[in-house]
């Protein structure tokens, strides 16, 4: 197969939650797992059919700007800031019910192959805080904030999300 340079892409990524979020670290990873069942018969060595059980994306990237409305995303605190008051970290809500996690919208934006310069938009309509990662204040390292969300069927939309390709 002969190799087409202009299919080959090297390049950043922008992710937006309602704005840009900022610089990045290390990129953005999108990962689709399927979890599979195979249809196994006695008459048969090999699987006769196979049936999706689930399907999942998970978006991971490690945000580089600390701002205060990054710490809220990526520490999944939805408390609205007024003034210079504290925001609240709390888990639940007074009346002691389970709290649930925030959906969100959540869109990483790229280059993709092709002779003119064209970007892909990936958008999740449905995107939940999975893992927030460890966030360290040190002399000798930069302060990031890393995020892993699980993009969750939207039942409103009837997706999980969308992608497609623009001129940029």
């Amino acid at each position: 197969m002969a190799v087409t340079a202009t299919n080959l892409v090297v390049g950043n990524a922008t992710v937006t939650i309602g704005s840009d979020l900022g610089a990045i670290k290390d990129g953005v990873t999108i990962t689709p797992t399927f979890t599979v069942f195979n249809v196994d018969l006695e008459q048969e060595l090999m699987p006769s059919r196979f049936w999706y059980t689930d399907k999942n994306f998970k978006c991971e990237f490690t945000l580089c700007e600390p701002t205060l409305a990054n710490v809220k995303i990526a520490w999944d605190v939805t408390a609205a800031t007024s003034g210079s008051g504290p925001i609240l970290l709390n888990f639940g809500t007074a009346s002691g019910t389970d709290f649930v996690p925030t959906n969100r919208v959540l869109a990483v934006t790229s280059f993709v192959p092709g002779a003119s310069l064209f970007t892909r938009s990936v958008i999740f309509d449905k995107a939940l805080l999975e893992t927030p990662g460890p966030t360290a204040f040190s002399k000798r390292q930069e302060t990031n904030l890393e995020c892993t969300f699980n993009c969750a069927y939207d039942t409103t939309n009837s997706r999980v999300g969308k992608f497609s390709d623009a001129t940029a």
